[in-house]
């Protein structure tokens, strides 16, 4: 008897000392890497087909692994203080389009590789002005937002379209299909799954419910996140959870499965729609990839295993876009010579940090001057850029 007692205490006390472990370590990690927004985002998208920017919002973010920052849109509803509704003369505006990255996502403004390139490239050889306009339309904003919407793009007066391509715009692209399911009422999506866990016909089947339900919500605690950046630190250890994901990693895959290969098809149908309203418009379009920390730091270790090819997504990018006629360039081998590359990102948020940023900007101004359809050091007209295109 005593000794049922005896091992039910120590149960006990193990249960509880777990739990103050548990919380005390997630009270650490949110006051380490916390969470907020001053007021609702400038960006809805909530209606994925009619996604929506607020013009002269501003509003304040904080992720977790970085601090806050003000996003500040102007009247055409983009992250820059540019003013849409004119140009100067004697300028040579460049809109850069794209998702996160090219808006600059947990960084100011003028940290962002779209700002600092009117400084890595601040004039042509004919002596016009090059702006570097970010016409970006926010975060997961996919190709197919461009293809409806380029009226926008071409309202700032652009005289050269530059589309930065990271892997989630290919992967983004999917067949229409039915809405996802709503939730309504207290605790959503985590009582829906409850209910379907007390409605299963086997115990199997609702350990199966619970335990994904639960992976789920640790993976969103603050404690997660912080074990996450710290792991992620390490080249080799990160390279072994990129590999271990090949469904959120498909694109570095040697050979791409069905599911990649369906997205690539739509996202070169919407490409081709992107092209021929830039040339109908008689504006040069410039594409280039954008690694995600997964790539570079396969790149920067110098070796992958078989089966896996950091550049074939990138290879693959390169085809569809010249394909139908749209200019492309590389910056995926100087990464090959830039060691611990990856740190240049956030390790789990995936986007570049100040330091990747300047990187991307040296970078891009490095291909955009030695690209000759360009030729940014001794061409300011589009009648030359033609000529050298055909």
């Amino acid at each position: 008897m005593r000794e049922a007692q005896n091992y039910t205490w120590l149960t006990a006390i193990a249960i509880v000392t777990t739990v103050t472990l548990c919380l005390t370590t997630e009270k650490i990690a949110h006051h380490a890497f916390p969470v907020w927004s001053s007021s609702p985002s400038c960006y809805d998208t909530r209606n994925e087909a009619e996604p929506r920017a607020t013009p002269n919002c501003v509003y304040v973010k904080k992720v977790a692994e970085a601090p806050p920052v003000i996003y500040h849109l102007n009247g055409c509803a983009h992250r820059t203080n540019i003013d849409c509704t004119r140009k100067d003369p004697g300028t040579f505006r460049i809109a850069v389009i794209g998702s996160s990255i090219v808006l600059g996502a947990h960084l100011p403004e003028a940290d962002t590789f779209v700002h600092l390139l009117s400084t890595e490239i601040p004039q042509t050889a004919g002596g016009k002005r090059v702006e570097f306009y970010n016409a970006s339309l926010g975060g997961g904003s996919s190709p197919q937002w461009y293809v409806e919407r380029f009226n926008e793009i071409l309202a700032v007066k652009p005289d050269m379209i530059l589309w930065p391509i990271v892997p989630h715009d290919v992967e983004v692209e999917q067949e229409p299909g039915p809405p996802p399911p709503a939730y309504p009422g207290p605790l959503g999506e985590t009582r829906y799954a409850l209910v379907e866990a007390w409605k299963a016909r086997s115990m199997n089947q609702a350990m199966s419910v619970v335990s994904g339900l639960i992976r789920t919500n640790l993976n969103q605690t603050s404690s997660a996140t912080m074990l996450e950046h710290f792991l992620y630190l390490s080249p080799t250890e990160y390279q072994k959870v990129v590999m271990a994901d090949p469904a959120e990693h498909g694109f570095l895959k040697a050979r791409f499965d069905a599911d990649w290969r369906n997205h690539i098809r739509l996202f070169s149908g919407d490409a081709a729609a992107i092209e021929e309203k830039a040339q109908s418009a008689g504006i040069p379009l410039v594409a280039f990839m954008i690694p995600d920390r997964g790539t570079i730091n396969m790149l920067s270790l110098g070796s992958w295993p078989d089966g896996w090819n950091p550049y074939e997504l990138d290879n693959e990018l390169r085809r569809i876009v010249t394909s139908h006629g749209g200019i492309y360039f590389d910056i995926l081998p100087a990464f090959q010579t830039i060691p611990d590359a990856a740190l240049d990102y956030f390790p789990v948020n995936d986007h570049p940090n100040e330091e990747g940023h300047k990187l991307l900007a040296s970078l891009i101004a490095r291909e955009l001057a030695n690209t000759s359809p360009l030729d940014l050091r001794g061409v300011g007209s589009l009648e030359t850029i033609s000529k050298v295109e055909k």
